[in-house]
């Protein structure tokens, strides 16, 4: 039997086995796609993480980390598992069908003072509904403990963030909270926090939907800025200069696997009106939008100048820089419609060389070959802004 067995094998799950297991911990790591568990196996994962593979080698070699698409019995479990977003029109509802079914298969294993950690981000009342749920289908155990503790991973920088970042953790009993502290405190240096389920809950999605709503005032005035013809990043360099005043960079919208998608776990939760959030989340998916309409226009003003059809480079498809990311891609978005209503529109991307649907190209041969280039995704390799303008290139950003 293992210390702990980390159910979902991700972005999150797979960081966190290995540096749980690099902390001397026998972990075993377990997901239901047989692909994943092999090519982990295989050691040859695609992830961009730095250090990650070596890592990764290492603890498969000392033996402290195994994965498996067979669960198996553990003192911890930690749930790091999809909880996505499905929309009913404009309105998202969480979808919790992969912790609940990885609950239930849990349950299965459970014995007499095992512990579950869920890291997903989940809507408030999830744990103590989880903790609830357990002691229905196993009333043979005395002590179940159940705690939430969700992740702050940046994407890119997943071993250093896991060890430093602070962390919060919430029980569904103080014992449960206290069990959870000691297993984090064993790899995170970090400060760690203890507080109730529903709290920590809450701050999950407290945390990534304010920083929705102030990218929403960022591309909000970004969009108000294009119609008066000011440019906005001279706007936002003035505007920050005030002691007080700290605007974001806008971009082409917001995705990823937490902005665009945690704000609705409150917004569909609560009877109370969230109306900032709401309008973080329009204004949000506006501007996407919106930057899908200024590309048609540079490809109209082209057109109506050569008498034919551009070659339109996209510069960037991830969601966000100096990433092979591409969930909840803003760009990825924008690159989808005007694909469905334009021809000749290809990918530059460092990251991505095959995207299904989609005709990518090297710099290179972007450079050789298209007629209107578009920053969406601003790359360190890219480095293009002044290359693309001594080229006499027609080039545009919107980033």
């Amino acid at each position: 039997m293992d210390d702990v067995c980390i159910i979902g094998l991700g972005y999150i799950g797979l960081p966190t086995a290995i540096v749980t297991a690099k902390a001397g911990l026998k972990v075993s790591g377990f997901d239901i796609n047989p692909d994943v568990v092999s090519t982990i196996k295989r050691q040859t994962i695609k992830l961009s993480e730095p250090g990650l593979l070596d890592e990764l080698k290492n603890q498969l070699n000392s033996g402290n980390l195994k994965v498996s698409n067979a669960l198996t019995a553990a003192n911890i479990f930690v749930l790091c598992v999809p909880t996505p977003i499905k929309f009913e029109g404009k309105r998202g509802n969480p979808d919790l069908s992969f912790v609940y079914s990885a609950v239930k298969d849990i349950a299965n294993f459970l014995k007499e003072g095992d512990l579950i950690i869920v890291e997903s981000t989940c809507p408030v009342g999830t744990t103590d509904n989880i903790y609830k749920l357990l002691t229905t289908m196993r009333p043979d155990l005395v002590n179940i403990y159940v705690a939430y503790c969700p992740e702050r991973i940046l994407p890119g920088n997943a071993l250093y963030e896991l060890a430093k970042n602070s962390r919060i953790i919430g029980g569904a009993s103080p014992k449960s909270a206290i069990m959870a502290r000691d297993f984090y405190q064993k790899f995170v240096e970090g400060s760690i926090e203890i507080s109730d389920a529903k709290t920590a809950e809450m701050c999950k999605i407290v945390e990534n939907s304010f920083r929705d709503v102030n990218i929403a005032f960022a591309n909000e005035i970004s969009m108000v800025a294009h119609e008066l013809d000011i440019n906005i990043n001279e706007l936002i360099y003035l505007a920050n200069k005030h002691p007080r005043v700290s605007i974001l960079k806008p971009g082409v919208g917001v995705g990823g696997h937490c902005l665009p998608i945690d704000p609705w776990f409150l917004i569909d939760k609560c009877i109370t009106p969230t109306e900032i959030m709401k309008t973080a989340r329009d204004v949000n998916k506006r501007k996407t939008e919106w930057t899908a309409i200024q590309i048609e226009k540079l490809i109209d003003n082209f057109e109506n100048d050569e008498g034919r059809s551009p070659r339109v480079a996209m510069l960037g498809v991830t969601y966000k820089p100096d990433t092979e990311d591409i969930r909840e891609s803003s760009s990825f978005e924008i690159i989808s419609i005007l694909n469905e209503r334009r021809s000749n529109i290809f990918i530059v991307d460092p990251y991505i060389k095959i995207l299904k649907q989609f005709e990518t190209l090297t710099l290179k041969n972007a450079l050789e070959t298209c007629d209107i280039f578009v920053m969406l995704v601003a790359h360190k390799q890219f480095i293009l802004d002044d290359e693309l303008k001594l080229k006499g290139k027609n080039f545009h950003s919107f980033t």
